[in-house]
C-alpha cells in the first residue's frame, strides 16, 4: 500500500512508462539499480537514466544475466557477460 508500482514493456524503464516524470516529481538524481537482466534491461535503463542525466550505479552483486549466443552461434558465458 502506498508503493508506486510501474510496469513496463520495453528494455528501458523510462520507455512508454510515467518512471521519469515520478522520479522528477520525488526530485531524485540519484539510481541505484538491481534486478534482471544485466545486459538487457539493466543496461538499456541505466544509459537512458544517464542520457537523462541521473548519476547511476548498478549494484553487480544484486543483478543477473544469462549465457548469450552471437549471430554465428558463439556462445557468451553468463559471468563473463555480467
Amino acid at each position: 500500500s502506498g508503493e508506486l508500482v510501474i510496469e513496463k514493456m520495453k528494455s528501458s524503464s523510462f520507455v512508454e512508462t510515467r518512471l521519469q516524470s515520478a522520479l522528477s516529481e520525488l526530485n531524485t538524481e540519484v539510481l541505484i539499480l538491481t534486478g534482471f537482466t544485466a545486459n538487457d534491461c539493466i543496461d538499456a535503463t541505466a544509459r537512458h537514466a544517464s542520457d537523462l542525466g541521473f548519476t547511476t550505479y548498478v549494484v553487480g552483486d544484486a543483478t543477473a544475466t544469462f549465457d548469450v549466443s552471437s549471430h554465428d552461434g558463439k556462445l557468451y558465458k553468463a559471468n563473463r557477460i555480467h
